[in-house]
């Protein structure tokens, strides 16, 4: 199967490798490059009619399997979803998407009355994660 990694860790997708694709759980038997796309053998899916349910799907890795990050750094997905809240306890809204931008990741808040508020991921206003409380203290920009 004819894969586009989209990680910055082509390694998670060495032979062995467990992945999602939806609710199945694939297992890597072989990889080899082919230019910017990877050339993936599954483990019981022997030629292309085989994998021909997965053409679109995202690959991912098992949580389980994501390496442990150090403090203060988080996966996407552990944030997406978490409520923002301000330094006086005034709900902002949820964290919908985490944009890349060449300065800083910027924060998309889907708030209450369901606009978007856009905050920059910098250490001025993002104060505190908690990711098993649910929630993102930040301190937003008065433009905010």
């Amino acid at each position: 199967m004819k894969v586009a990694p989209l990680t910055d860790n082509p390694a998670r997708l060495r032979g062995g490798a467990r992945l999602l694709a939806g609710d199945e759980t694939l297992t890597v038997a072989a990889t080899r490059e082919a230019g910017r796309h990877l050339l993936v053998r599954f483990t019981g899916l022997a030629d292309r009619t085989a994998v021909e349910h997965l053409r679109g799907v995202t690959l991912e890795v098992h949580e389980s399997d994501l390496p442990a990050l150090p403090e203060g750094e988080y996966y996407r997905h552990q944030l997406i979803g978490l409520t923002v809240v301000d330094p006086e306890g005034r709900t902002l809204g949820t964290l919908e998407q985490v944009l890349e931008t060449g300065a800083n990741d910027v924060y998309v808040v889907r708030t209450p009355d369901d606009g978007e508020l856009l905050l920059p991921a910098t250490a001025e206003v993002v104060l505190r994660v908690d990711v098993t409380a649910g929630r993102i203290d930040v301190s937003p920009p008065e433009w905010a």
